[in-house]
């Protein structure tokens, strides 16, 4: 029975000590990376509860740095897990979940923005071609208009000439 986890080996894992340092070892591996999580937390927190009552005299003072350390990592929000029915949430895990929401957010204003730019570009292109086809259209209007306003000035100009 030998178990290998991070470098270290431990035979025959009797002593409270060893097993300890064994669930610890497993939820690293577990885990997988340096992110921290909510169960490695919680399986720490656990630990050192069972711990604490050992310690003698420094017992008090171990369960008012555990206490202080709740306090610092937990928040008082209370939130349903897989593993647990409903606990409180660590504030790593919020960071966590807003990070994810904010890149899902970013995401879709990214797709949205590309669409609203291909929109755009495709109006101006509309656009463009209107325009030309206006100033082709006003071009031929506004010079038969001219023609008719010379040809009539130039009639009316001889006429008071006569």
């Amino acid at each position: 029975n030998k178990f290998e986890a991070s470098g270290i080996m431990v035979l025959n894992a009797r002593s409270p000590s060893l097993q300890y340092q064994i669930k610890v070892l497993e939820e690293e591996l577990r885990g997988g990376n340096d992110r921290p999580s909510d169960t490695k937390t919680r399986t720490a927190t656990s630990i050192l509860e069972q711990i604490i009552p050992l310690t003698g005299v420094y017992k008090d003072v171990l369960t008012l740095v555990l206490t202080t350390l709740k306090r610092a990592i937990y928040s008082s929000t209370l939130t349903s897990t897989e593993a647990h029915s409903q606990a409180y949430l660590p504030y790593f895990e919020m960071v966590f979940r807003l990070e994810e929401e904010k890149k899902a957010e970013a995401e879709e204003l990214k797709d949205e923005s590309e669409q609203l730019r291909s929109e755009v570009t495709k109006t101006k292109s509309e656009s463009g071609s209107i325009a030309a086809q206006l100033d082709k259209k006003t071009a031929h209007q506004t010079d038969g208009i001219r023609c008719s306003v010379d040809n009539s000035d130039l009639s009316t100009f001889s006429k008071s000439r006569t």
